[in-house]
């Protein structure tokens, strides 16, 4: 009787072993986890470096104005040019969404994108008016497919959508 219980105590012994070093193990990895995220590359990002891809304003073209952050939060003042001065939302996906993607294919490390969108006034050349602002972040640049996005999906899918008008 002495050594079925002996047994017992040993084998319940040897699974609390198990269950503390899984325990601990588990616990180790997330830390590592933890600690490679917080050592990620953050870097500054300049318009002169976007230009390529967002494109320059200018009185009679889209593109970007400027831009302020990192790859952590970058902030991106942006002009879109219609010319007809209608169909600003259609239009304005057309030119910024495959801007998107290719920001975020070419920045690496770079995570939330904020933009502070302003348009054409259709009373007065030359003047520019805040038109909507929005966010995107790499899990949703990943996602979504941006070459075959419509107008309403763009608008569903960025975060923090404001429009002024």
């Amino acid at each position: 009787m002495k050594k079925k219980y002996g047994s017992l105590a040993l084998i319940l012994g040897i699974a609390t072993l198990v269950f503390f070093l899984a325990t601990l193990f588990s616990a180790c990895e997330g830390k590592k986890k933890e600690a490679a995220e917080s050592t990620r590359v953050v870097e500054m990002l300049s318009l002169e470096q976007l230009k390529p891809i967002l494109g320059e304003a200018r009185e009679d073209s889209s593109g970007a104005v400027d831009v302020s952050g990192d790859t952590n939060r970058l902030m991106v003042s942006y002009r879109y040019f219609n010319p007809n001065r209608k169909d600003y939302d259609d239009g304005l996906v057309k030119d910024l969404a495959p801007k998107i993607d290719a920001l975020y294919k070419n920045f690496k490390n770079l995570n939330r994108t904020e933009f502070y969108v302003e348009v054409n006034d259709p009373q007065v050349p030359g003047k520019w008016k805040p038109y909507v602002s929005f966010a995107v972040h790499r899990k949703l640049v990943e996602k979504v497919e941006w070459s075959k996005l419509f107008t309403d999906d763009f608008f569903r899918n960025v975060i923090d959508l404001k429009r002024f008008d």
